[in-house]
């Protein structure tokens, strides 16, 4: 069970990163397509459209559940992970792939009785509140609708959330301004095509033992990195510990991409359970 902040826990409780889907925009397999990957029967190659749920441990025994992105297969990963409680969301940007499930949300408002607060940049919480207006409409109930409260957060200006500093910070997508988010010693950034100046210059004061940051596949790509070039930001960037790749296409197999890769950065896949 994924305890609420503040729920005595066993004090052994450890923090950890959950890889709920590691897939890029339309999953792994895509529809329509028959290719070595998507038709592989390795279950690495499997992959949901990318979001993490972020586990933080503290010495009282409570733990943090912070989510990283709801998107459309959040139902299944939810349900895969027996998730009944998020202190939180934070979200990148408003892609599909990255807000698709915010309506799958009601049900845990219904679990928790609460509301839950989605953290965003002032673009994206403007395209939720457009894509989901009946959320936010108080005379439409119907059937149920997600209890969310927006809100807004700035590049590179923490806030607090179940007693935990998250920074946002800037990142480009294409020519979108999208956001990564850093929390004790874990980076996410996922989407990249570009990392501003002032990203790596907060890494320079805020190192992270590990590292998510997407990959998308070995030719080059206009709105994100290639394993190349998200490469070439891991080493920049310099965890101290390990580096994660995520937002994978179906151009390689899971095992083929471990051959391209050094000792200190792996490709994920969906499950995955790292420790903090």
């Amino acid at each position: 069970r994924m305890e609420p902040s503040g729920e005595p826990r066993s004090t052994r409780a450890k923090s950890s990163v959950v890889f709920l889907g590691t897939g890029t925009s339309g999953g792994v397999p895509e529809v329509g397509c028959s290719c070595k990957v998507c038709t592989s029967t390795d279950p690495h190659d499997s992959r949901l459209r990318c979001s993490s749920l972020l586990r933080l441990a503290r010495d009282d025994g409570t733990v943090a559940t912070l989510l990283i992105d709801v998107g459309p297969d959040f139902r299944q990963q939810a349900l895969r992970n027996k998730l009944e409680y998020l202190d939180a969301v934070l979200v990148t940007h408003a892609h599909n792939d990255h807000i698709g499930g915010v309506d799958d949300l009601r049900q845990l408002n219904v679990a928790m009785k609460k509301h839950i607060p989605v953290y965003a940049n002032a673009t994206t919480g403007a395209d939720i509140r457009a894509r989901y207006g009946y959320a936010f409409n108080t005379d439409n109930w119907g059937g149920g609708k997600p209890q969310v409260d927006l809100e807004q957060v700035q590049p590179l200006q923490p806030f607090v959330v179940a007693g935990e500093t998250v920074t946002p910070l800037p990142v480009q997508h294409g020519s979108l301004e999208i956001l990564g988010f850093a929390c004790r010693n874990f980076a996410y950034i996922t989407d990249a095509s570009a990392l501003p100046e002032a990203t790596f210059e907060y890494f320079t004061q805020h190192r992270p033992d590990v590292l998510v940051i997407n990959a998308l596949r070995e030719k080059e790509h206009p709105t994100h990195f290639s394993f190349a070039q998200a490469l070439r930001a891991v080493e920049r960037i310099a965890p101290q510990r390990h580096a994660y790749l995520v937002h994978v296409n179906h151009a390689t197999l899971h095992e083929d991409i471990k051959k391209l890769l050094p000792p200190n950065v792996s490709i994920t896949y969906d499950n995955l359970v790292v420790d903090l």
